[in-house]
This record gives C-alpha cells, sequence and structure tokens, in this order.
C-alpha cells in the first residue's frame, strides 16, 4: 500500500507577509527614514507627515517579521521585544502626526488665547491649543554679573477643568501644563510700551501693546514700526531709558525702567511720550497708556512621550530577559574544555 505524498502550498498571504518582513526591506525603510529625517531637517516639507510615512512602513514591516517568523512565537522573551519595537515605532509615528513646536510672546495683565507667532505641527494636531487660556502676571528674571541669565521666574494664572483659579511660577526648566501642553520661557523677554488707539472714523478706541525686540539681547535696538489698526501710516517707536537701568559689574534682575519716554515719529510728525500724553495725528490719536513687559515662551505637545518611554522600558526588559535564559540554558564553566 503506497501513501501518497501531498505537498501543501504555502499561502499566497504569506510569500507577501515574508517579503514585507524581510530585512532587506527593512534596511531600505531605515535608508528612507534617514532620508527623509534629512529633508525635514531643511524644510522641503512639513516634518510630521514626512516622517510618519517611513515610520508607518517601518511598522508594517516589523509587524509582517513577527507574523511571519515561528523563532518569535517559540521564544515568549524574544516576541514581547518585537512587539515592544513595534509599539515604539507606531508611537514614533502617530507622535509626527499630532505633536505641536511653538512660540509666542505675551505682555504682563495679557491673557493668551491660543495665538503662537510660529507654529510646526504634525497635520493630525488640531485646534485644541486655541481653547486654552491663562494670564500673563508679573516676572523676574535673575542675571549673574554681565548679562549671563540664571533664573526666570514668571507668574501665570487661570482657570482648572473646574473653574477653580490657578496660579504657578513657570521657568525654563519648570513648565506651566495645560490639557498636554507644555509652556516653558524663554530669553525672549523686552518691554511693550501700552497704547489707546482711537481712529479719526469714529471708530471704537482699541487699547493694545507693542513688543519691543527683546532685552537685553538687544540692548542698544529698542526700536519698532508699529502701523495703528485702520491706519495706513506706521509709527516709529523708540524707548529712550532716563536712568541707569543695568549694572552690569554685579547680579541684577531685569525690571522695567521708571524714568524713561517714548519717541515717535509718523511722516514728518516728532514726538517724545511719557506715560499719560497723547499724540494727535492725521489719521487718529494715539495715546501713551504706559510701558509693560512682555515674556516669551515656547510651547510643546506630543501625547506619546510617556507610552515610547514605558514601551522602550519593556522592550529593555524582554531583551534582558531573553539573554538571561539563553545564559541560563547554557552556563557558563570558567576552566570547561571546550570540545
Amino acid at each position: 500500500m503506497r501513501i501518497a505524498r501531498i505537498r501543501l502550498e504555502p499561502a499566497p498571504w504569506r510569500g507577501a507577509a515574508a517579503w514585507l518582513g524581510s530585512p532587506r526591506l527593512a534596511l531600505a525603510l531605515f535608508a528612507l527614514l534617514g532620508v527623509a529625517v534629512a529633508a525635514a531637517g531643511r524644510g522641503a516639507a512639513p516634518a510630521g507627515g514626512l516622517l510618519a510615512v517611513p515610520l508607518a512602513l517601518l511598522a508594517l514591516n516589523l509587524g509582517c517579521a513577527i507574523a511571519t517568523h515561528a523563532s518569535f512565537r517559540q521564544q515568549p522573551a524574544l516576541l514581547v521585544f518585537h512587539v515592544a519595537l513595534l509599539a515604539l515605532v507606531l508611537l514614533a509615528a502617530a507622535g509626527r502626526l499630532t505633536y505641536l513646536n511653538g512660540t509666542l510672546e505675551i505682555s504682563v495683565g495679557e491673557e493668551f488665547s491660543g495665538a503662537l507667532t510660529q507654529r510646526e505641527q504634525g497635520p493630525l494636531h488640531g485646534d485644541a491649543i486655541e481653547r486654552l487660556a491663562f494670564t500673563q502676571l508679573e516676572f523676574a528674571v535673575h542675571y549673574q554679573p554681565g548679562m549671563k541669565r540664571a533664573q526666570t521666574e514668571s507668574r501665570v494664572a487661570w482657570r482648572d477643568a473646574a473653574g477653580r483659579p490657578r496660579e504657578a511660577v513657570v521657568g525654563d526648566d519648570a513648565p506651566l501644563r495645560l490639557a498636554g501642553y507644555r509652556f516653558y520661557t524663554t530669553p525672549n523677554k523686552g518691554f511693550a510700551p501700552e497704547f489707546v488707539w482711537r481712529s479719526a472714523q469714529g471708530r471704537e478706541a482699541m487699547r493694545g501693546t507693542v513688543h519691543l525686540p527683546s532685552y537685553p539681547a538687544q540692548l542698544a535696538a529698542q526700536e519698532q514700526d508699529w502701523t495703528p489698526p485702520g491706519a495706513t501710516q506706521p509709527l516709529r517707536l523708540r524707548l529712550e531709558f532716563e536712568e541707569r537701568l543695568v549694572d552690569l559689574g554685579k547680579p541684577w534682575i531685569l525690571r522695567a525702567p521708571g524714568a524713561h519716554a517714548l519717541a515717535v515719529e509718523s511722516g514728518a510728525t516728532r514726538a517724545r511720550l511719557r506715560p499719560g500724553d497723547t499724540l494727535a495725528l492725521a489719521e487718529g490719536t494715539v495715546h501713551y497708556a504706559g510701558l509693560r513687559m512682555w515674556m516669551g515662551y515656547s510651547v510643546f505637545y506630543d501625547w506619546t512621550l510617556p507610552w515610547l518611554l514605558a514601551a522602550a522600558a519593556l522592550a529593555a526588559g524582554a531583551l534582558g530577559a531573553h539573554y538571561l535564559g539563553r545564559f541560563r540554558r547554557e552556563p557558563w564553566r570558567p576552566g570547561a574544555e571546550r570540545p
């Protein structure tokens, strides 16, 4: 009696999955990721989407490798290691799609309402930051002799999810955390003249501040152009100190000057305004209400960071367990002769 041998052909999808999970494809995808990183660094395209594509392909490659290699399933620790690697790649791709990096400037007494001076974000980030709000209170910037910045202490106020008033001191290393966003102080800060503008057309008066260049980084260039709302003629503003504001020979704290004047130029018109003065122009009147200060912040959002840390810890633990198991199966015996 003869028993016929039946040759089982692998399912078509297994061949495709084996190719998708091959090491050669992985090397090609890593090269593609390197090209994407270089292109993103040069600003060739939005970094989020540019990096997410090769990361997603790497995740597919790793997932197919896990599904088609039986050795992973036979060694639980090795399987957990590769699953953790898969989670790392997927989280990295998700992070590039949903992250946000930005900067903002806000004057003392003003409220942040989501407007950023610069932003870089993933294509799926959304507009959640526009629903955040906090108020800038007074701040102090401490300096060592010279212009070496030591510590920044910026007080802010906001309301929590329950509507309770909250306050905190924010610094370069102590962020304000709101809804997953982190706000850090930066070296950028300076003076902000406050104006009340009344248009000649009889429109409602508007109050606001104009941020002068960062101080003391631009100590000798405290000038700024400003075009009032609805006007066509820009104003040239220049802050003039009438007291010695900084003694670079000893530690000092940044503060607003007490005695100062604000030089204003508009066409042929020249004036030096002090707090409370008003200047009549052809397109309206500008009232100088006083001098505030402004603080610059960087804002960062990436919800994947704690999960990336957890996945990395899991991968490291699983890899350690895998090699520990191998060493236990093959104990090292000093002095033992090798065959």
